[in-house]
């Protein structure tokens, strides 16, 4: 494996294990003993969602309509429960338990968060120190570590680091493709003004 290979493989594995890490302290040992106005919405309308949504894909069927709450309301097309994300609708099935699918789902977008921007800050040529530090503070900001508890929130957050990767390595693409064809253009124009046509023809063997 090559060596940029292996960081990226080891700051994945080492961001997953903060991440879980931060949630069994935050979620599990400094588990709140009660709730308020603040975080009513946590236990009155997101954990029924939760295990609404778990219990429907279980049983093989597309939670569409959910009769529970509000009289009657639509499901799957709710942005709060984001059924057909792909990350959502994959853990969905593979979780366990509604309690499960809530840590799978806030672990894995804590280490992305911290994961992405490693990506992006090594991509753009900072050293190992400078893009782990850069990748800490955006992980643990407070925006981030505030949305731990509402894994639908949480699901957004990761991807704008994830964007600015695939973007750069978009446009350095585009730039050395430029190049060659640049390079090619050139040496062609040289070449037929020469009057040597077969030497057209080397370059692009």
């Amino acid at each position: 494996m090559k060596p940029v290979g292996r960081a990226n493989l080891f700051a994945a594995v080492g961001f997953f294990l903060l991440a879980a890490l931060l949630w069994t302290h935050r979620v599990v040992l400094d588990a709140p003993r009660s709730w308020s106005i603040s975080s009513s919405d946590i236990f009155l309308f997101t954990w029924p969602e939760v295990v609404y949504a778990w219990q429907r894909v279980q049983a093989g069927e597309l939670p569409l309509w959910n009769p529970f709450q509000l009289a009657g309301m639509p499901f799957s097309s709710l942005q709060s429960r984001a059924i057909f994300y792909p990350p959502n609708l994959l853990l969905l099935h593979l979780a366990p338990s509604p309690a499960a699918l809530l840590t799978l789902q806030a672990v894995f977008h804590f280490a992305a968060a911290g994961f992405f921007t490693w990506l992006f800050c090594t991509r753009l040529g900072f050293r190992t120190a400078a893009a782990l530090t850069s990748a800490l503070a955006f992980m643990l900001s407070i925006k981030i570590f505030n949305e731990i508890y509402f894994a639908v929130w949480l699901a957004t957050i990761p991807w704008l680091p994830a964007i600015l990767w695939a973007v750069h390595g978009l446009l350095q693409l585009i730039d050395l493709f430029g190049i060659g064809v640049w390079k090619i253009t050139t040496v062609q124009a040289h070449s037929i003004h020469g009057g040597v046509s077969p030497a057209g023809i080397l370059p692009i063997q």
